[in-house]
């Protein structure tokens, strides 16, 4: 039955059901430890309060007696203190009664708690009518009363608080016994409880160790007779578990071993022949290895040539590479020196361009000059005229006249000498005006040759860029040429250098043969050995 059962769920069902024993056994100690506290709390929290309330509220009501006798008998100065104490344990009895009313848990108990408060009423009532008569000084009356009335009353709380008192010490009495049989009982169910669990586990342990041990047996004695060399034992199991498996798979190999084995011993006799071949073809690739060998070393020196071809090419290249640089260097310096004579040049007819300007503003300040003089000698002509007519006026006064002649006189000699001074002045600002047209000429014709030298300069200026365009692109071209040449060379030494390995490695491949054809001879041998091994196995 176990065997249907995996190893894994068999051990978890094992091993949960003794989890659950150990539940229950402590879930039957926790509800026997739970009884048993409740019978002890009973008793620590509702017995023995109530034992010790009912005797204090004995002895408060002794105390209370003692009191009353002290007022009755006290003299009137100490009666006041003697009235305070019988109050002050009149109040405190009272509190222990209304503390003992949830104590108590029977109805009769509850019934005797209040007959012992309405007798103790009663009995400071009667208290109250003794104080009365002690006032008015009735002594028989107070030692009748006391003796009567409040004696019947005072014997019945005490009686009745006796019983209370009786009554609790039976209930620990009971509360005791009955822990003490809630103890024994819950040992005893402890004790069943273990023994019952010990028993299941020693009987599971001994279910699960046999559905274990039996089939590894099997196992074990499988495993030896394969270790044994005799694959002809077979074993079954009947089973659903891991162990199961387990032989299974020992059979599986003991099968697996048993043909592998047989094919062994057909392949061991091919082996032989297939050996004796292998000789023979391993000749024949020796002999083909050398000649491939011959062939690699004139190989081997073409590629060498080449390498050495492709090095000069690449340094040619290199050479022509740095030419370029320098002759792009020196188109770039005349590049250079061209943008600052155009730039020099382009300033200069920005002053020529100043310098026109300023001469055509003079003409026209010359010009502006002879108009002047024109008008100067307007006036010249027109003061000559006048002194001509002073002079002749001057001539028909007669010597009254004489004054104004010599004005006259003076006035035209003025005239005169300012029209020669104009003159003179036309003459300079002629010679001035055709001084400045040669200027404005000459610096005309050479803005247009400034502009000349300028367009001619940014001409040179262009052809200077394309040179250094056309520079710079044979100069990639030689970096080109270069690269290539430099790789190709690489190349051509990483095939040199392949091609020595794989001389080397023909080499090895020739000596390799050679000790295949003498492995070859080594492994019939080994076949045979093989073979001889093989006959120890029984199949």
């Amino acid at each position: 039955m176990l065997r249907k059962i995996s190893i894994r769920l068999r051990s978890a069902l094992a091993f949960s059901f003794i989890g659950l024993l150990v539940i229950i056994v402590g879930l039957v100690l926790i509800f026997r430890l739970n009884l048993l506290n409740t019978e002890i709390n009973t008793i620590a929290e509702t017995n023995v309060p109530a034992l010790e309330t009912s005797l204090i509220i004995l002895s408060d009501f002794y105390n209370l007696r003692l009191q009353n006798s002290n007022v009755i008998n006290a003299t009137e100065a100490n009666q006041f203190s003697y009235k305070q104490i019988f109050d002050n344990t009149k109040h405190t009895l009272l509190d222990n009664i209304k503390k003992m009313a949830p104590l108590l848990n029977t109805k009769n108990e509850k019934h005797k708690l209040e007959v012992i408060e309405s007798d103790i009423y009663k009995f400071l009532s009667l208290q109250n009518q003794q104080i009365e008569l002690l006032a008015e000084n009735n002594l028989q009356g107070v030692q009748s009363l006391q003796e009567n009335e409040m004696k019947q009353v005072r014997d019945g709380v005490t009686q009745a608080i006796s019983s209370i008192v009786k009554s609790q010490q039976a209930n620990i009495r009971d509360g005791k016994i009955k822990a003490q049989y809630v103890f024994d009982q819950s040992v005893f169910f402890a004790w069943i409880t273990l023994i019952v669990a010990i028993i299941l586990v020693w009987f599971f342990a001994w279910s699960f160790t046999r559905s274990i041990i039996k089939p590894m047996r099997n196992v074990l004695h499988l495993a030896q007779s394969i270790a044994r060399g005799d694959l002809t034992q077979s074993i079954s199991d009947e089973g659903n578990d891991e162990t199961t498996s387990m032989i299974i798979a020992l059979s599986q190999m003991q099968q697996t071993l048993r043909n592998t084995i047989n094919k062994i011993q057909d392949s061991s006799h091919n082996l032989v022949s297939t050996s004796e071949e292998l000789s023979v073809v391993t000749e024949q690739s020796t002999q083909g290895i050398i000649s491939q060998n011959e062939q690699l070393e004139q190989a081997i020196s073409a590629v060498t040539e080449l390498t050495v071809s492709a090095e000069h090419v690449a340094q040619s290249s290199a050479d022509t590479s740095r030419e370029s640089d320098s002759a792009n260097e020196q188109a770039l310096a005349g590049l250079k020196q061209v943008e600052d004579t155009v730039t020099t040049i382009t300033a200069l007819l920005s002053e020529i361009d100043k310098t026109q300007d300023g001469i055509k503003n003079l003409a026209t300040e010359v010009n502006k000059i002879g108009s002047v003089l024109d008008v100067i000698r307007d006036v010249t002509d027109q003061t000559n005229l006048l002194a001509v007519n002073a002079a002749i006026e001057a001539a028909r006064a007669g010597s009254y006249g004489r004054g104004f002649a010599v004005v006259a006189d003076g006035v035209r000699a003025l005239a005169h000498r300012t029209s020669e001074s104009t003159k003179e002045i036309e003459l300079m600002i002629q010679s001035v005006q055709s001084g400045t047209k040669n200027t404005v000429i000459s610096v005309q014709s050479s803005h247009d040759k400034a502009q000349k030298s300028l367009d001619i300069s940014q001409l040179a200026g262009k052809a200077l860029i394309e040179i250094t365009t056309a520079v710079a692109h044979i100069n990639s071209q030689n970096a080109t040429i270069a690269s290539s040449a430099h790789e190709q060379a690489n190349v051509s030494r990483e095939i040199d250098k392949n091609l020595l390995v794989i001389r080397d490695v023909a080499a090895e491949v020739a000596s390799g043969a050679t000790q295949t054809n003498m492995s070859s001879h080594e492994l019939s041998r080994l076949a045979d050995s093989l073979d001889d091994l093989i006959k120890q196995f029984k199949v």
